[in-house]
């Protein structure tokens, strides 16, 4: 293998990797991150990413419904952990 078929297949692999995440990946991320380290700051993150969520344009599928559920129930019960209890009725 020379070395142009090395940079390409590296280009090839950076781009689908980048490229490569649906919104339904990103929320499962963001709530995978939060419940490894529950946080205040992740808290304010997994937040952020259900707000990118509802902002996007694209239609939603219900795989990406069911990720944002997941989202929400997980943020409720930590908030609730975290004794913010009206925050938590409102995520529920």
């Amino acid at each position: 293998m020379n070395l142009y078929n090395l940079y390409g297949l590296i280009f090839l692999f950076l781009t689908l990797n980048v490229s490569g995440q649906n919104q339904e990946d990103k929320i499962y991320n963001a709530v995978d991150s939060f419940v490894a380290h529950p946080s205040a700051k992740a808290l304010q993150n997994l937040n952020a990413s259900e707000t990118d969520f509802w902002r996007n344009p694209k239609p939603k599928t219900k795989d990406e419904f069911l990720a944002i559920v997941v989202l929400n129930c997980n943020k409720a019960y930590y908030e609730n952990q975290f004794g913010q209890t009206q925050n938590a009725i409102s995520s529920y």
